[in-house]
């Protein structure tokens, strides 16, 4: 019992600590002067990348890459392309639900350089993410406990990573789970990240680049700006559509038809 726990914790101070290398390296970042949009995408996308050049490390120089992250995939193109397409009805449906039973105004900005840099942005993101949740946290769990373990920890993980986000509630802790949990489920089926960095690129570009709902600190520019309902449980909340309890229910109905494809992924 005593070796159980203290394997726990050992793994979960590991984990602590490439988090805390994360998020120190990421602020020290932001002490850089901001003078234009420009300078202020470079400073994120470079904060992203930290998110893969830190785990990576570990993975080589601590662990021995006793695992596959999952960059290294056959067919990656395809399974970016077929995850993009997922994510991309997925948050749409909600998205849709809410501007035709309310009533909102929308307007066009076309498509600038600043609407690529919010994609490249969304890409590195994403690519970011699935590395440091799903690449190193969720196959670190795997490879010293069953894969059910490792997708609701890395899951976890992931909500605490966006409670500093603002205008949280209990639907927004919800559904970043959800979406956690339905990620790591495409990562154990898939056996790489390609689908879900597609899915969740698709999910962040279309709400932050394509209809202006702001997912981050930074204003980023869109082809729409949408003026979307405040305070509203069923169409989303000030934290937008991903706080919506639609988007909930498709990230549950999606996480269930995953666990049964695989059939020995069993319901947490």
């Amino acid at each position: 019992m005593k070796s159980k726990i203290s394997k726990f914790f050992a793994l979960y101070i590991k984990i602590l600590m490439v988090t805390a290398l994360v998020f120190l390296t990421t602020d020290a970042m932001q002490m850089i002067p901001l003078k234009n949009e420009y300078v202020t995408a470079l400073s994120l996308l470079i904060q992203k990348l930290l998110f893969i050049i830190i785990p990576l490390l570990f993975w080589i120089i601590v662990d021995k890459k006793n695992w596959r992250i999952g960059i290294v995939q056959s067919k990656k193109c395809l399974s970016f392309l077929k995850g993009t397409g997922v994510g991309i009805v997925c948050i749409i449906i909600p998205i849709a639900i809410s501007l035709f039973f309310v009533e909102n105004s929308i307007t066009s900005s076309g498509i600038s350089l600043s609407v690529l840099l919010t994609l490249s942005i969304c890409f590195v993101t994403a690519l970011s993410e699935e590395v440091m949740f799903r690449g190193y946290i969720q196959e670190l769990v795997k490879n010293s406990y069953h894969a059910n373990a490792a997708i609701l920890f890395s899951a976890i993980f992931f909500v605490a990573m966006h409670s500093f986000n603002a205008d949280m509630n209990i639907f927004s802790y919800l559904e970043i789970l959800a979406g956690g949990i339905f990620l790591g489920l495409i990562k154990e089926i898939t056996n790489g990240l390609w689908t879900g960095i597609g899915f969740h690129f698709a999910w962040n570009f279309v709400q932050e680049g394509v209809f202006g709902f702001p997912l981050s600190e930074v204003a980023e520019k869109s082809i729409l700006t949408v003026k979307y309902i405040k305070n509203n449980v069923l169409l989303g909340s000030p934290f937008g559509p991903e706080s919506s309890v639609v988007t909930l229910i498709i990230l549950i109905v999606g996480a269930i038809v995953l666990i049964k494809r695989k059939r020995n992924i069993m319901p947490f």
